[in-house]
C-alpha cells in the first residue's frame, strides 16, 4: 500500500476489498481508525458508524448503511402490521355471515367464473372472494356482497365499487332468499 494514498483512495480500496489482512493490520497499528460492522461483516472507517454512548468502543455495532437498511425493513414490517391490524378491526366490527357452503353456492351461481371478466377458474386460476362494496367502507362478508373474482380483476378493482373502477358484473350478485344448499 502506498504511504501517500489519500483518504478517498484508502476508502475505495477498503470498500472494494482490495486490501489484504496484513494491510488492514498495518492501518490499525498506525492508528487509522477502523471498525467492523457485525451485520455486513465489512471493515469500515469509524466515520461510517454512528456514535454510541452505551458501547465500550463508542460506536454502534452496525455501520450507517446497514442501520439505514434495517430501519427501512422495520418500517415495511410496521406498515404491514398496521394494515393487518386495521383490517382485522374492520372485519371484527362487520357482519360476517358467509359460510363455506354459501361460498360454494356463489361459485356455482357464477359457473366458477370471474364475476367481472367471465374467465373460468381453469383459465384465470383460483378465484378469490371479492367484496362488491369494499370492506374499507363497511361492506360485510355476506352473500349479497361477495362475488368470485380472478386475481387480476380483484386487484384492479381494489377498494372501489365496480362502478368507480369502471367494471361491470356479468350477473347481479346472488340474493340471499331461501338458497338451496
Amino acid at each position: 500500500m502506498n504511504a501517500d494514498m489519500d483518504y478517498m483512495g484508502l476508502y475505495s480500496s477498503l470498500e472494494m476489498g482490495l486490501l489484504t489482512d496484513d494491510e488492514i493490520e498495518d492501518l490499525v497499528s498506525n492508528h487509522v481508525l477502523l471498525g467492523h460492522c457485525t451485520r455486513c461483516g465489512k471493515m469500515k472507517f469509524l466515520s461510517d458508524f454512528d456514535r454510541s454512548t452505551t458501547s465500550a468502543r463508542g460506536i454502534q455495532n452496525w455501520c450507517k448503511e446497514c442501520s439505514l437498511q434495517r430501519d427501512r425493513e422495520d418500517w415495511r414490517k410496521k406498515s404491514r402490521k398496521l394494515y393487518i391490524s386495521r383490517r382485522r378491526t374492520r372485519k371484527a366490527n362487520m357482519s360476517a355471515t358467509l359460510t363455506i357452503l354459501e361460498w360454494e353456492h356463489i361459485l356455482d351461481y357464477y359457473n366458477h367464473c370471474c364475476a367481472y371478466c367471465g374467465r373460468s377458474e381453469q383459465i384465470a386460476g383460483k378465484l378469490t372472494q371479492d367484496h362488491v362494496y369494499p370492506v374499507s367502507r363497511g361492506g360485510g362478508y355476506t352473500v349479497i356482497n361477495i362475488v368470485p373474482a380472478c386475481r387480476v380483476c380483484n386487484s384492479q378493482k381494489n377498494a372501489r365499487t365496480p362502478e368507480e373502477a369502471g367494471m361491470s358484473l356479468t350477473r347481479m350478485p346472488l340474493v340471499q332468499t331461501n338458497m338451496e344448499l
